[in-house]
């Protein structure tokens, strides 16, 4: 068979299979929405207006999910099914707040453009350790925004990740965001941006030390 016989042929092949995941794509999105729309008319069901108000106070849609599933808890409507909501509903929040301090997450073409190198060189880098990730969904990353300037990364920052190596990384976030007394109240990040590097070295490390 000539080459543009076999490229005929794979044509309509190739575009059936696209077809056919399209399709999934399409079943998979379906029931998503429909069990969001399932929770969100318990959600609706069993809260006072007054409720709903305060769910759609928080400033993102995130918040009000977060806020939604809360009201869930409190009112003892999944407490039967997942034993477990209420602590990972804490968790959950615990994360956002985190993520919040930390100025939000950043994916890797975003953090890419902003150290002015590839996709694959940022992975590169957070296989190193010289970045900091956290998990982010299905074998996804999000990069925290803390650890850059406009320029690039955070001078001195590969230091704090040389002294907190062996922590998880979402520790590892709470502790380079989170306020020392070692450093007079400032966090590690804190110091670093004002010239300490020592000092900011030397807090993480002996949290670090502890903690592994």
């Amino acid at each position: 068979m000539s080459r543009w016989r076999f490229l005929q042929t794979a044509a309509p092949a190739t575009a059936l299979a696209a077809e056919k995941a399209t399709a999934a794509e399409t079943r998979l999105l379906r029931l998503v929405r429909s069990r969001m729309d399932a929770l969100t008319d318990r959600i609706v069901a069993t809260s006072s207006p007054g409720d709903l108000e305060a769910m759609l106070d928080a400033p993102t849609p995130f918040g009000s999910a977060l806020r939604g599933l809360g009201l869930l808890v409190e009112h003892g409507e999944i407490g039967e099914f997942e034993p477990l909501a209420a602590a990972r509903l804490r968790g959950l929040e615990a994360k956002a707040r985190l993520i919040e301090r930390a100025g939000g997450l950043l994916d890797a073409g975003e953090a890419a453009q902003l150290l002015g190198i590839g996709r694959d060189a940022v992975g590169k880098r957070r296989q190193a350790d010289r970045l900091l990730a956290v998990p982010r969904g299905d074998r996804a990353f999000g990069y925290p925004r803390c650890q850059f300037t406009e320029h690039g990364l955070l001078p001195g920052f590969e230091r704090l990740l040389a002294a907190t190596r062996g922590i998880p990384a979402w520790m590892r976030l709470d502790l380079l965001t989170s306020t020392q007394d070692e450093l007079g109240g400032q966090t590690p990040l804190e110091a670093l941006r004002a010239g300490d590097v020592e000092d900011a070295e030397a807090a993480v490390a002996a949290f670090t030390a502890a903690h592994v």
